[in-house]
């Protein structure tokens, strides 16, 4: 208990409020974090905590007026922070309004709740880490962030993990003049500094002459309690093994081993070091942060950690961090199972990787790291022994990793991880030549993840080699057999974001060796891929059609401009995925004879090989800056984006807005006419070209601009939305191709009302375009992209003229048409 209680008290609220605040010293801490503090029974909050793999957790609940969540925190008392979350968790909660402001977030604590006004951003990474490893003990709740000690600063804290809590109570006010701290038998009484928010508390290292002073910083981030390096070295005890380490009367040399380490902290009297967990493990600390003092107790007998300190031994020497494999060993095994030995193998795999053991070293080490994992962890943990084999680049020890993590497959907790380690190895295998090793690892994966696209991937280049194999020996059925094992693995990897762009790139591979090896099946296709995943990715289907009357619609044809990106959210969590369906819904309920559509892909949140300039012109015009919208008739704008489960109240709206539009006497002034073909290669377009003609009858006065869009019906490409199939794809603008002094469209300049624009563009020069639209943006800092799926598909042509008023933005009357050629086209390739 305190010297000195603070009774009652219902709110810790900003210092300025006034509100309940305790009294402070003339050296006050910043002001309050902590907002509207309430304790639930009395005027402290004793709570539950306990350490797992070195760091102090605390089970509770974090909430906003959106949403409560269970939660596991982290105690952090030495660090800067306040609240920091995890950004999935902060998302959850929608601690953030739409432009930016903060929602306060409440943390419900046993026995304590408190606002912090926002959260700081957690080590996403390593928080999901933590919790995929110790799951069982943090009963199935995510460590989500870390109480920091900035927030802790706000209250009187006292540690007592021999009683397995943490206490927060009020700050205590200044003691009377003159009045003395009191004290339990047993318990010392130490003033401290506060500088930078830390406590610091004055140290002294050995004895006599020789002797050290200087302070160290209360902690609780870490177990091991460390000592300054350089400090250590100086003293000439590099492994922190220094002797008598004086604490208000406590030798803590008698208790801890100090690790050598870094201090990130300063202060004038010397930083030695910063305490950790193992000292609260011994001692019942009290912080009275008002008065500047601890009270620290012991709870247990002294009982020094020899492997401890032998690790240090093994890790330090008078230079430094110490890289001795023959040290690590001999540690590990005098200590297989003690708390260090986890970490000592890792450092034995580092060192014999980085001094380009041989195999059987490799192993040795590879079996200590396997040894020191638990049973249920060992194919979780091979996936990082394999990384770190990967990246001093020897693929054949990733091999041995996971050919030892796939042993404890079976026991492991993560029935997936398996899997995974059977499809890593395959992959590694397959580029070390190792083929029908390759096959059986993959095959394998498999069978536990049938659809992940690595896996398919990989299956496609075993067959695509087998099938090369039997075609150099004259083989020809055989090798077309293996040609469609391979045409379907890369069918299904191509919908998987991590594999598609490569497996896009082999469907056109292997379908041009099974048509020079006499295939006479269906050509590679956006159509025939379609067919293929049918089932296999999200789609939409309109359920009813729409049927044009007097009533419903006019002269008008409606445009419809999707504006998305293939990076744009995920499937899982939403973004171009929910427009994408909603889009594909539209053009089934629509005739084109009423609307037409046309998507475009911004260069943003992540260039895709989508993006060009039209796109990019065509949102300048209409002041569009997010790839999130739909426009209809260069005017009114409607939600583009949301989860897949969003599709049909997107496309809801976008139809009744669409609905309205067909109803609009804007055309009735105006007559557009189109006519288009499909050339087919010559010597000047050798990849064929669109030629034919836009025309206008109009009234001379207005302000009109006239558009000749060049589009696909399909092009495939997997980024991270989960689209595959991107429908109506803007390719380029034909009219300003012919005419290179206009930026996009063509200025209406009629002679007599009348208006006729030809046009003849080659598909080559349509793809240098647009390939030089990369190349820019790419040198302009907007990131890096592989060009796929930029070679135009002849059968998925489609030709959609427009007509804007310059003078409103409005889109008046839209006209689509199929180039003649197309059909036949696609009837030759079935």
């Amino acid at each position: 208990m305190r010297s000195l209680l603070h009774f009652p008290i219902a709110l810790l609220c900003l210092s300025g409020l006034g509100l309940g605040s305790p009294v402070q010293s003339p050296e006050a801490d910043s002001p309050y974090t902590v907002l509207n503090a309430r304790f639930l029974a009395n005027a402290s909050a004793r709570f539950p905590v306990k350490i797992i793999q070195d760091r102090l957790v605390v089970t509770c609940d974090v909430s906003t007026k959106a949403r409560r969540l269970p939660a596991n925190l982290f105690i952090d008392f030495e660090s800067p922070s306040t609240l920091e979350l995890h950004n999935k968790a902060a998302d959850g909660l929608k601690s953030e309004r739409d432009d930016g402001s903060t929602i306060p977030i409440t943390v419900h604590l046993p026995g304590l709740e408190f606002q912090v006004e926002r959260r700081q951003i957690g080590d996403d990474e390593y928080l999901d880490r933590f919790t995929k490893w110790h799951s069982i003990e943090l009963g199935e709740v995510a460590v989500i962030g870390t109480l920091g000690g900035a927030l802790l600063a706000d209250f009187h804290v006292t540690f007592d993990l021999a009683a397995g809590e943490v206490i927060l109570e009020p700050r205590a006010e200044l003691d009377p003049e003159g009045l003395p701290p009191s004290a339990a038998a047993g318990t010392q009484v130490l003033d401290v500094n506060i500088k930078d928010g830390l406590v610091w508390m004055p140290v002294t290292l050995g004895v006599g002459k020789s002797a050290r002073t200087g302070v160290m910083a209360l902690g609780s981030g870490r177990y091991d309690s460390t000592l300054d390096a350089n400090v250590a070295a100086e003293l000439g005890h590099h492994a922190g093994d220094v002797g008598k380490v004086d604490l208000s009367g406590f030798d803590l040399g008698e208790y801890l081993a100090l690790r050598p380490a870094e201090v990130p902290f300063v202060h004038p009297d010397g930083a030695l070091g910063v305490t950790g967990l193992g000292f609260l493990e011994y001692f019942r600390v009290e912080v009275d942060r008002t008065n500047r003092r601890v009270l620290i107790t012991p709870t247990k007998d002294a009982e020094y950690p020899e492997s401890d300190l032998e690790f240090f031994q093994a890790t330090w020497d008078e230079w430094g961090p110490r890289e001795d494999a023959d040290a690590l060993e001999a540690f590990l095994t005098k200590y297989p199972e003690e708390r260090l030995s986890a970490e000592a193998a890792k450092a034995l795999l580092d060192t014999r990787l980085i001094q380009g053991a041989g195999k059987e070293s490799v192993q040795k080490a590879l079996e200590w790291a396997d040894a020191t994992t638990p049973e249920d962890l060992r194919a979780t943990a091979a996936m990082d022994w394999m990384d770190t084999c990967s990246a001093f680049g020897y693929p054949e020890y990733l091999v041995m990793a996971g050919e030892l993590g796939i042993q404890s497959g079976r026991e492991d907790r993560y029935p997936n991880a398996v899997h995974e380690l059977h499809a890593r190895v395959g992959e590694t295998q397959l580029e070390m030549g190792l083929g029908l090793e390759a096959w059986k690892h993959l095959l394998a994966a498999a069978f536990g993840i049938p659809e992940d696209g690595r896996v398919n991937l990989g299956l496609g280049r075993y067959y695509e080699s087998q099938a090369e194999e039997f075609a150099a020996a004259g083989e020809t059925r055989r090798a077309l057999g293996r040609y469609r094992r391979a045409f379907s693995r890369f069918v299904q990897a191509s919908i998987k974001a991590d594999s598609g762009p490569a497996a896009i790139e082999a469907l056109e591979r292997v379908q041009q060796r099974m048509t020079a090896a006499g295939s006479s099946e269906a050509s590679f296709s956006v159509d025939l891929v379609e067919r293929m995943i049918a089932g296999k990715v999200r789609n939409f289907g309109a359920a009813t059609r729409f049927k044009p009357d007097e009533e419903n619609s006019g002269s008008k044809v409606a445009l419809v401009e999707f504006f998305t990106n293939g990076f744009y959210g995920t499937e899982e969590r939403g973004g171009a995925i929910g427009g994408a369906l909603a889009q594909e819904g539209l053009i089934q309920h629509f005739p084109e004879s009423h609307v037409a559509f046309l998507s475009y892909h911004l260069p943003g949140p992540a260039l895709d090989p989508l993006v060009n300039d039209l796109a990019i012109a065509r949102a300048q015009e209409l002041g569009v800056e997010n790839p999130n919208v739909q426009v209809i008739d260069g005017s009114r704008g409607i939600q583009g984006a949301g989860k897949w489960r969003d599709a049909e109240k997107i496309y809801e709206a976008a139809r009744k807005a669409i609905g309205e539009s067909l109803l609009s006497e804007s055309a009735d002034d105006l007559e557009l006419d189109l006519a288009a073909e499909y050339v087919p290669p010559s010597t000047d377009h050798p990849a064929g070209s669109i030629s034919g003609w836009v025309s206008l009858d109009g009234p001379e006065y207005m302000d009109l601009r006239l558009y000749c869009v060049l589009a696909e019906r399909g092009v495939l490409f997997p980024g991270g939305s989960g689209v595959v199939v991107h429908r109506m794809l803007a390719r380029a603008e034909l009219l300003s191709m012919m005419d290179p002094a206009e930026t996009v469209g063509a200025r209406w300049v009629p002679d007599g009302g009348f208006q006729e624009i030809p046009f003849e563009v080659g598909l080559d020069a349509i793809q240098v375009q647009n390939e030089a639209c990369l190349d820019r943006l790419m040198d302009g800092g907007a990131g890096t992209v592989r060009k796929l799926s930029m070679q135009l598909d002849p059968r998925q042509l489609v030709v959609v003229a427009f007509v804007r008023d310059d003078s409103t933005g409005q889109v008046l009357q839209a006209s689509v048409l199929e180039p003649e050629g197309v059909q036949a086209l696609r009837e030759e390739s079935k």
